[in-house]
């Protein structure tokens, strides 16, 4: 038997938006990208998350998928080595995107529960594990704490990402026994 190891694979298919103008169509087994730098990433991709510093997180996980994506459309030849800054700013402004989905979720939470009160609520879980409760300051704290980690991870990327992009460094096939 013969696999790659990765952490991750896509139930349905998944639309990134980059920046990145392909110089034609690029149509893999599980990957498709237009000539308006529209991404799919499709059904079946499989990736080992975010690498180095970064922690997998729910946060993190869609702009690692696509950031993946691409590095490995420049690893095997269909993207320019040149496109890694920009790849590397489609990671942060997916990084960016998806905590603001995050942080609006939490708020419409913190509203909800603040009408219903139900035995679910944000509220009762911070009575029984917390000696405060939520509040939407914390809200805001949390947002800042995470776009500051966003910066992080893409200062990471744009330092230490230049080896992800070689095509010497495709993932090797491991065979088994």
């Amino acid at each position: 038997m013969e696999y790659i190891k990765c952490k991750y694979q896509l139930y349905k298919d998944e639309i990134f938006f980059t920046t990145i103008l392909p110089p034609t169509i690029v149509n893999t087994k599980y990957i498709h990208m237009s000539l308006k730098g529209v991404m799919t990433m499709k059904k079946g991709w499989a990736w080992d998350g975010c690498s180095g510093p970064t922690i997998d997180e729910s946060w993190n996980q869609r702009s690692g998928c696509g950031h993946d994506g691409l590095y490995w459309l420049v690893r095997n030849g269909y993207l320019s080595k040149y496109s890694k800054p920009v790849i590397d700013r489609c990671f942060y402004k997916w990084l960016r995107e998806d905590i603001e989905i995050i942080i609006d979720r939490m708020l419409k939470r913190l509203e909800i529960d603040k009408k219903e009160k139900s035995k679910y609520s944000i509220f009762n879980f911070t009575k029984k594990y917390m000696s405060y409760p939520i509040k939407k300051s914390m809200i805001k704290i949390n947002k800042n704490l995470l776009l500051k980690r966003a910066k992080y991870y893409y200062w990471a990327v744009k330092k230490f990402g230049n080896p992800s992009i070689d095509p010497k460094n495709k993932r090797q096939k491991i065979t088994a026994p």
